[in-house]
């Protein structure tokens, strides 16, 4: 009788956890090039399936810019095949949907910030509130 590997199975739930952070950034009335960064960020969103997978094959190939990053700040001294190796590709396949879906999250995200009152934080600000505080207890919760 034989026994079977116990199979591996890879799951992957995105949590918007980026969103959140990045569109208070996007959401600052002194953000200058604000419509810029929105595009940029929800970009990959809009772009098929076909093109960014090739963008993420040419940027993790053996010769591709993240090894050169790596080779050229001294952490690699050859290529290292990321999308030969399981983890290593599953790993870029978890950063690849994050980079595709972070824009998709932002909308809704937007869509709520600016619908809260600039002055509701010009209020936390005189009665004290910290950024942190601010962030968590106005835009968060």
């Amino acid at each position: 009788m034989s026994r079977k590997k116990p199979k591996m199975e890879f799951r992957y739930y995105q949590l918007p956890f980026e969103s959140p952070i990045l569109t208070q950034l996007l959401n600052n009335k002194h953000l200058k090039f604000k419509g810029f960064f929105r595009t940029c960020v929800f970009l990959p969103c809009a772009t098929s399936l076909v093109s960014y997978s090739l963008i993420f094959r040419s940027l993790f190939a053996t010769d591709g810019l993240i090894n050169s990053i790596l080779i050229n700040l001294g952490i690699l001294d050859t290529g290292y095949n990321f999308l030969g190796n399981a983890t290593s590709a599953k790993v870029v396949i978890i950063l690849a949907l994050i980079w595709r879906w972070t824009g998709y999250n932002m909308v809704f995200y937007l869509a709520g910030l600016q619908n809260i009152e600039y002055s509701v934080y010009e209020a936390a600000k005189i009665d004290g509130a910290s950024g942190w505080k601010t962030f968590w207890k106005i835009t968060v919760c």
